[in-house]
Formats: C-alpha cells, sequence, structure tokens
C-alpha cells in the first residue's frame, strides 16, 4: 500500500510492474517485457555489475543532456559528470590502497562523459 500511496505515474514503467516484482520470487522475471530488461540481465550478474550498468544507463541519458541548449540540462549533466568523476577516482584509489589487481578496477570503471 506504501507504494501506491507514493507511486507517480507517467513514467516508463507501470504500477503493475512493481507488484509483480513484489508478489514473484523472481523478481527480475517481472522486469523481463520492461525497457530495463538489459538491467535485469546486469543483476543476474551480481550487484556490482548491476550498479555500473545503471551508472552506464544515466550517463548516457546525461550524454543526450549536452545538446539541449538554452535549458538546466546541460549544467544538470556537467555536474553528474563531475560526481561520475569522482566515483571513478574512489574506485581507482579504494582498488589500489586494497590491493586489487587492474584487471578487476578495470571492469568496475563506469562510462565517462566525454
Amino acid at each position: 500500500e506504501l507504494l501506491r500511496d507514493v507511486f507517480v505515474p507517467g513514467g516508463d514503467l507501470d504500477l503493475a510492474v512493481f507488484q509483480a516484482a513484489f508478489g514473484n520470487e523472481d523478481a527480475i522475471g517481472a522486469w523481463k517485457n520492461s525497457p530495463y530488461q538489459a538491467l535485469t540481465e546486469e543483476l543476474r550478474l551480481g550487484y556490482t555489475a548491476f550498479e555500473k550498468a545503471c551508472d552506464n544507463v544515466l550517463m548516457d541519458y546525461m550524454k543526450e543532456a549536452k545538446y539541449a541548449a538554452l535549458t538546466l540540462e546541460p549544467m544538470v549533466a556537467y555536474l553528474y559528470a563531475v560526481e561520475a568523476e569522482v566515483k571513478t577516482v574512489r574506485i581507482i584509489l579504494n582498488g589500489k590502497t586494497n590491493g586489487i589487481e587492474a584487471a578487476v578496477i578495470k571492469e568496475r570503471l563506469r562510462d565517462a562523459y566525454v
């Protein structure tokens, strides 16, 4: 009931998709026919891969925003890009500090804004 109270209609996903995922043991399967199907495949690989895929989808969206002249979108995209760069530096520094191999660090890096 809480989800029904706070759900905002009008996006790519209907409330029924969330309700089906909540009531299903295979919650990932409920997203199969949604626009986010590619993300669900990453979730099967693990939470790290899922988080990276979500960040990459958001970055792809932000890359398109830089072409919207005379709006706030390029500024928001720039701020997101700066946050993404900080996240990338943190991933590299934490990986190096904890002795993680370079190949593992590279696979965890997100797409860049450029």
